[in-house]
């Protein structure tokens, strides 16, 4: 059985923990930062197929020889300006460019008589503002946080087409919003720096009916300054 005196010992112990790493979490304030990172495009191989065979169906030629690829991975960046109102709880608005996915298909063209090569590049890139709140767990150096918000973005769907050294393009853009959530982890190396990686999902970007939509993820490092 622990004793008065060893209980007393180990509340008063308890509490200098508690203090110590309550002591090391951030005080209320504003903060600015940003973040560097690599963008992932949910795009399913078969709708990459299905949008270049589309396209050069458009033509009204026949085309074989039908190849495809898709880069679904691109430089994702990043500002903001946040508040700390506790330890616990921060609100964040940064403007966030997602850079872009790309698809590109070529193939060989029937003309007539003439057999000529075709090629097309259509690209989906995303960027606009974002407002999320952060719930915090600070624990001594490091803090732990989940996040949730709302992005406000722009989109742009755009195609080249090129046959024999001859362009023709297009694009259409869409206003939307969508929902945020991620989660990340912290480290302050003094009062003022924190350096964090970050995971963000961005649900649904872009317009079904003319941009097209889908999910963006976002695993980035960043580097923030309490002001």
């Amino acid at each position: 059985m622990i004793g008065f005196k060893s209980g007393i010992s180990l509340l008063i112990t308890a509490g200098a923990v508690l203090a110590a790493a309550t002591a090391t979490a951030a005080e209320s304030g504003f903060y600015i930062g940003g973040n560097v990172g690599t963008s992932f495009y949910a795009i399913e191989d078969s709708d990459a197929d299905a949008l270049v065979f589309d396209s050069f169906a458009a033509t009204g030629f026949p085309v074989n020889n039908i190849r495809s690829s898709v880069d679904k991975n691109d430089t994702a960046f990043s500002g903001t300006l946040g508040y700390r109102f506790t330890p616990y709880i921060a609100i964040e608005g940064s403007y966030v460019d997602t850079g872009k996915a790309t698809i590109s298909g070529n193939g060989d063209l029937f003309a007539g008589p003439n057999i000529v090569p075709i090629n097309m590049v259509a690209e989906f890139a995303s960027k606009g503002p974002v407002v999320s709140v952060l719930g915090i767990i600070p624990l001594n150096s490091w803090e732990f946080y989940a996040r949730l918000g709302a992005y406000f973005a722009k989109s742009t769907f755009s195609v080249r087409a090129t046959v024999l050294g001859a362009s023709a393009s297009d694009s259409i853009s869409a206003n939307t919003q969508e929902l945020v959530a991620g989660f990340g982890a912290g480290y302050n190396f003094s009062e003022k720096t924190v350096l964090r990686l970050d995971w963000q999902r961005l649900a649904k970007v872009g317009d079904e009916n003319t941009t097209g939509e889908g999910d963006i993820g976002i695993l980035s490092l960043g580097f923030f300054y309490r002001l």
